[in-house]
């Protein structure tokens, strides 16, 4: 199925850097597959959401950001992409605990994906565990 014209604007604009203009044509797009209905459709709504969150996600938006991977894995649950961007913006607005559940869904899928294990080191790194009590160990116990 070719990409409705929408679509094929939305990349034009995401390329040259206008991330506003390049959200409303993936916006447009995604009405206009909806109307297509089912199948390969669905599928494309599900990637040009994608886009959109990318988009999004450059912009700091990041609530929304969530809002439109969610959107995507509606359409697609698939979609590797989506649940990337969402931990990525979860892990933006402090939820790390949220943005580690995404990061596994898409290790889980794909195990050797270089930003994913980039971000999953983050977070392991970035988590503050409180000890619960003294485990110091000397010779004295």
């Amino acid at each position: 199925m070719e990409k409705v014209a929408a679509h094929v604007k939305g990349n034009t604009l995401f390329k040259s850097g206008d991330l506003e203009g390049a959200v409303a044509a993936y916006r447009e797009a995604v009405s206009e597959y909806a109307k297509l209905g089912g199948g390969d459709p669905e599928k494309l709504a599900g990637s040009v959401q994608s886009n959109v969150a990318l988009c999004l996600l450059q912009l700091e938006q990041y609530e929304e950001v969530i809002t439109t991977c969610n959107e995507c894995l509606r359409l697609d649950w698939k979609n590797v992409k989506a649940y990337h961007r969402r931990g990525q913006a979860q892990e933006a607005l402090g939820r790390p605990e949220l943005a580690w559940q995404d990061m596994r869904s898409v290790l889980k899928k794909v195990p050797d994906d270089a930003a994913t294990c980039e971000a999953v080191d983050r977070l392991v790194r970035g988590f503050k565990f409180e000890p619960l009590g003294d485990y110091s160990f000397s010779d004295d116990n």
